[in-house]
């Protein structure tokens, strides 16, 4: 008999590429849409829906969450993003149910992100509990030329009226990955009995900030020209600005720092991708 796995934000980049590459001989693969409530107790919601999931589904093999708000908006998008599995956790402890659960998370909550977003997820790494069924899967920026980074990265190289972009030179450090390494390793994950319940799942290959503007700027064959700003000039500004740019999704990537060198290896398990970016 094949295993199920539900998977929520099935409807996204990744949960429907996760929803065909895991429906194979081994796994049966189910979208689930996640309502969005209005004018509610956000909590009470939540509790019900997951509730009422738990009661109209048996011998669920795995759940995987892919859904969560990225420009997280409104407090609503806050709460989902910071709280969803949080209650998700508490019902499957509370009816001891041995059902493996991947939280998705972003590799942002060890950087020095202010946005809403990284805060959003900085909060529900917090909220968390130890849990032999619950994965946490910290991912880096996934990266190909038909992503959503990538045709936000075109977009706002193109909507630049001049021939310049500036750019923070070297910024923000990121590993990429695509698609297929993903799911190669939520494959992997699932099937497996790790101790260690946190992973990091990063591509082989460093890039910074100004290495992905040069990136979609030549495969788009856009051909601007591009202005380095060094980004140890942002360090000679007071705090209160350099945190100011860490709340700005834009402004925040000049921050060079290079979090992955700051990781407990006791805590987390690193997987890197083969795949070459």
């Amino acid at each position: 008999m094949k295993k199920k796995i539900f998977i929520f934000g099935h409807t996204g980049y990744i949960g429907s590429y996760l929803l065909k590459y895991l429906n194979n001989e081994e796994f049966e693969t189910h979208g689930r849409k996640i309502p969005r409530p209005e004018n509610e107790n956000l909590n009470n919601f939540y509790y019900k829906f997951i509730g009422d999931f738990l009661n109209q589904n048996e011998n669920i093999f795995c759940i995987i969450n892919s859904a969560g708000s990225i420009d997280c908006q409104t407090k609503e998008d806050y709460f989902f993003n910071s709280q969803f599995d949080v209650i998700f956790q508490k019902l499957i402890d509370e009816r001891k149910i041995r059902t493996k659960y991947l939280s998705f998370n972003s590799t942002k909550i060890f950087s020095k992100a202010l946005d809403n977003y990284a805060l959003s997820k900085k909060e529900l790494d917090q909220n968390l509990t130890n849990n032999d069924i619950f994965y946490t899967l910290y991912i880096d920026l996934v990266f190909d030329d038909n992503s959503p980074h990538f045709k936000t990265i075109k977009k706002k190289i193109k909507d630049i009226k001049i021939n310049i972009i500036p750019v923070f030179n070297p910024g923000k450090n990121f590993y990429p990955i695509n698609l297929n390494s993903l799911g190669n390793s939520i494959k992997q994950i699932i099937n497996g009995n790790y101790k260690i319940r946190k992973f990091i799942i990063i591509g082989d290959k460093k890039m910074n900030f100004c290495d992905l503007i040069e990136y979609v700027n030549a495969v788009s064959n856009i051909k601007k020209k591009i202005f380095r700003i060094p980004s140890k000039l942002i360090n000679k500004f007071p705090n209160f600005i350099k945190k100011i740019f860490l709340k700005s999704k834009t402004f925040q990537q000049y921050d060079d720092d290079d979090w992955l060198e700051r990781i407990n290896y006791n805590e987390f398990l690193i997987r890197k991708s083969n795949d070459k970016f």
